[in-house]
């Protein structure tokens, strides 16, 4: 049976209950509806039946009695309300039993969409599994070609490499021996023609000049060069417009006017060579701008280089050629004295003292450095180099007129092997120095046939290696000298030398231990951030000039 029909027995099996249970009538009401009897007689037929109850019954029960008489009336209007109430309320049970059914068969169609669902997740799954393993088979098919074929490229890129390097230790062999030929032929020919012209042959280092002459040469040349450096420093170029004297190609290839002021100072201080390199910022890129090497020479006078990794981009920076040289030196003007900053570059900066292979040759060919004996004598020269030298730094006065106290140290094997030296490692720079000690220092570098010896080296320390110790400035040397010179003061006197170098000392400072030499910081007035002095670790790079004493 359905619910409903349940309920509907159950309201039945309740109103039959009620029907045989239903209360007494009211004896109020009855009483008054019928006649009254008489008094008398019904209490005389009340008393003999009482009497004949009381003998033959038992007592009746009290409580029963009671109930009895306490029990109400039925009342149909409650039964009739009653009877609505269930009828709502089984009008509501049917209605959400019908939602119920409803719901049942809406959560049986989700289940069904869901196993669908399900199934077709199962199913996209196992495909992309196959898929998987397929090409993990493939993969695993193909890992050995592939590693054979990186490994085939790999080795053919070693070999290409491997031949170029090859090839090219093979050229610069090839050029060596050319070179040394073509030396060799030249050499050659210079000996014919001087002994058909009755003279002796150039090649022997027997034949030639006193060597006192090839002394004087390089003492001029470093005068020479000091001179020139100082005299460069000393004009002022006049300011010219910054909008037409520099110009760099854009990406279409036409050449475009720098307009900034501030770059194009910057960019002259590379055409002078008062700088190697010079930085710049313009519209959130960096640039750096050096003088045009390797396949820029010829095609511009600066490159520009962006240094963004992501760019890279390389230009070239030209000069108009109405804004050369000779249409500036017109207008410029001429300091009063040099700057702090430019005694700097002269002395610490990039070398200003040049050679030139050939002319390292002709020394070695016009000059005897054969002579057995070493020996010393007053120089004008030298005292006029530690003179524009000193200039820099103390200013002191080395001589006057023909007047002077100053001594070159003439060393034939000595200035020799300096020069060979040069020409076989094809220098182009030498720096002077000076080192400052006492008397006895001074004459055994004097009576010494080569001058310095490095056994006698740390006298006062080895802190920077171990090595011959000078200054690029008469700084230090006038601090460590012990001779008292005409005003009986210390400043001014000691060893002067020539050392052979690079252009520039950067990236030589002592603590990097690479090279011949090592740069550090010493008695300068703004150390440490200026390194003035030289640790000369190979004794062969130095050629000592002589005694250099003020007056």
């Amino acid at each position: 049976d359905t619910p409903l029909l349940q309920r509907n027995k159950s309201s039945a099996v309740a109103s039959s209950s009620n029907g045989m249970q239903s209360p007494a009538p009211d004896v109020s009401t009855t009483a008054a509806a019928a006649p009254a009897p008489d008094v008398s007689t019904a209490a005389a037929a009340d008393s003999a039946a009482a009497a004949a109850d009381s003998a033959a019954a038992p007592a009746p029960d009290v409580s029963t009695a009671a109930d009895s008489a306490a029990a109400p009336a039925p009342d149909v209007s409650t039964a009739a309300a009653a009877a609505e109430a269930m009828q709502k309320e089984d009008d509501c049970l049917e209605k959400a039993v019908t939602a119920a059914e409803d719901l049942a068969a809406q959560l049986a169609a989700e289940k069904a969409k869901v196993a669908q669902l399900e199934k077709e997740r199962d199913d996209e799954s196992s495909r992309a599994s196959k898929a998987e393993q397929l090409h993990k088979n493939y993969m695993q098919r193909n890992r050995k070609k592939i590693k054979d074929s990186e490994t085939a490229t790999q080795n053919a890129l070693d070999e290409a490499e491997r031949l170029r390097k090859e090839r090219q230790t093979y050229e610069a062999t090839v050029q060596a021996e050319r070179d040394a030929m073509t030396s060799r032929y030249d050499a050659a020919q210079r000996s014919l023609k001087a002994i058909k012209n009755g003279h002796g042959d150039p090649s022997d280092k027997s034949v030639g000049q006193p060597c006192i002459n090839a002394y004087v040469q390089l003492i001029n040349q470093a005068t020479k060069c000091y001179t020139e450096a100082k005299r460069n420093l000393m004009v002022v170029p006049a300011q010219q417009s910054a909008t037409s004297k520099f110009q760099f190609m854009d990406a279409s290839d036409a050449w475009v006017d720098i307009s900034d002021d501030t770059i194009a100072t910057g960019l002259t201080t590379l055409l002078d060579k008062t700088a190697t390199e010079f930085s710049y910022s313009v519209g959130g890129h960096n640039y750096k701008a050096v003088r045009a090497y390797d396949q820029w020479i010829g095609k511009c006078e600066i490159v520009q280089t962006n240094t963004n990794p992501q760019y890279c981009t390389q230009r070239p920076i030209r000069v108009k050629p109405q804004y050369g040289a000779s249409s500036s030196a017109s207008s410029s003007t001429t300091k009063l004295a040099l700057t702090n900053e430019d005694n700097k570059r002269i002395l610490f900066g990039d070398s200003v003292v040049t050679l030139t292979p050939t002319w390292i040759n002709s020394l070695l060919e016009h000059y005897s450095f054969d002579d057995s004996e070493h020996y010393s004598k007053p120089c004008l020269e030298l005292a006029q180099l530690a003179e524009i030298f000193s200039s820099f730094s103390s200013g002191l006065t080395y001589f006057q007129g023909t007047k002077h106290t100053t001594e070159l140290y003439v060393k034939p094997l000595a200035i020799y092997n300096w020069l060979k030296l040069a020409e076989s490692r094809k220098y182009t720079r030498m720096r002077v120095l000076l080192h400052g000690s006492d008397t006895k220092c001074y004459n055994g570098v004097r009576d010494d046939p080569f001058g310095m010896d490095l056994k006698f080296a740390g006298k006062n320390g080895q802190n920077y290696g171990n090595g011959h110790y000078f200054g690029l400035s008469d700084h230090v040397s006038n601090c460590y000298n012990q001779e008292l010179n005409a005003r009986k003061k210390k400043e001014g006197t000691a060893i002067m030398a020539l050392v052979l170098t690079g252009e520039s000392l950067e990236g030589y400072f002592y603590t990097a231990k690479k090279g011949s030499y090592g740069t550090f910081s010493l008695m300068h007035p703004e150390s440490p951030n200026v390194n003035n002095c030289l640790a000369v670790y190979e004794d062969r790079l130095l050629l000592v000039l002589g005694k250099i004493v003020p007056l």
